[in-house]
């Protein structure tokens, strides 16, 4: 007679791809896990289609109680000559607003955080992403100096 129809399963279903993540996205998580409270502060102007950093510097600031007030500057190693714009001085609007956040508080700190990909075994095609920490203190000349370290313990010390 009459069978009613069976409910077939969708063999075609496209898996979801994986959206990429930013760096700054990354950065916020590790700040997290570490303890701080994230937000962040560069803004998207959709008609220009560009980001503007905090001062002309920072893209994340995170904070907790009792340690100093970090705001940190994230890229990727493509990115890496966008680090050395700010502290050479090619782009003035970003040097001035790094001198002005190390001499307004006295505990501010300024952090890098670079991304880069790595294999995880050799032969293989699986990556994993590895942060490199960078702190940039002020001199009693007034001039700005990167330290290159290899934890965030260290970074924000």
């Amino acid at each position: 007679m009459f069978e009613p129809k069976k409910e077939q399963k969708a063999t075609n279903v496209k898996k979801k791809r994986k959206k990429p993540v930013m760096p700054s996205t990354r950065v916020k998580h590790i700040f997290e896990e570490a303890g701080y409270t994230t937000q962040f502060v560069e803004r998207f102007v959709p008609h220009a289609r560009r980001r503007y950093d905090f001062l002309g510097c920072g893209d994340v600031m995170a904070m907790c109680a009792g340690k100093p007030l970090v705001l940190i500057q994230t890229f990727t190693t493509q990115w890496n000559q966008h680090r050395n714009k700010i502290i050479l001085g090619e782009e003035p609007a970003a040097l001035e607003g790094l001198k002005l956040w190390l001499q307004c508080g006295k505990n501010n700190k300024f952090i890098f955080v670079g991304f880069h990909k790595r294999q995880i075994v050799r032969g293989q095609k699986r990556y994993k992403w590895f942060a490199r920490y960078g702190r940039v203190k002020l001199t009693k000349k007034g001039n700005i100096k990167l330290i290159e370290v290899d934890t965030l313990e260290e970074a924000i010390k």
